[in-house]
């Protein structure tokens, strides 16, 4: 199988999972894009470690270099998530982000809570990424910080846009959750296949 066709199989399955929750386990658009958030803090925290394990590699690396781009790429997720809220709030005012939350770690799919089953999978996940296309091909010898963050910052900018976007047409108009659902998940899976190919 080429690499290729193995990261579309990849970006199909990570549609899939939030696709299956919406309309087989009852989960909400909040539900959604709680798991999309952990998807993107594991990767978040990966890509630190990529950083440290190429400071590692070469020693002439500024430290402060990784400082100031982890801070920027954490600045502006903080943002996306900042307005996404402020989305949410607009498309339903009555729902409460920690709520929702809690209901998302606290919720039983089998008689266990996915908090405790989904999290570590998706940290997983993203390890085992980090260990076939960081560690086993020696990148960390061949790279640099910005080549690490660079990818994240421009991922992060481009949902950054989508979010203001999107918080500005729910102050004029509030479409159906499960526009928002298959919006979220469409853009996200043609970004991530757009990010791979």
């Amino acid at each position: 199988m080429t690499a290729q066709r193995m990261k579309t199989i990849q970006v199909l399955m990570e549609a899939l999972i939030p696709l299956l929750g919406f309309f087989l386990w009852d989960w909400s658009l909040y539900f959604i894009l709680l798991f999309y958030l952990i998807d993107m803090l594991s990767d978040l925290f990966f890509a630190n470690v990529r950083s440290r394990r190429t400071q590692q590699e070469n020693r002439e690396l500024s430290i402060r270099d990784w400082i100031f781009r982890s801070t920027f790429a954490i600045l502006l997720l903080a943002l996306i998530i900042t307005g996404t809220g402020f989305a949410l709030y607009h498309m339903n005012p009555f729902h409460s982000f920690l709520g929702e939350l809690k209901a998302f770690w606290t919720y039983e799919e089998m008689g266990i809570q996915q908090g405790y089953l989904l999290v570590p999978l998706v940290f997983l996940a993203a390890y085992q990424q980090y260990k076939m296309e960081f560690l086993m091909p020696a990148r960390y010898r061949s790279t640099d910080h910005n080549n690490i963050w660079k990818p994240y910052v421009k991922a992060y900018l481009y949902i950054l846009g989508g979010v203001f976007l999107v918080l500005i047409s729910t102050v004029f108009i509030v479409f159906d959750e499960v526009v928002y659902v298959l919006l979220t998940v469409m853009l996200s899976s043609a970004f991530k296949f757009w990010q791979r190919s």
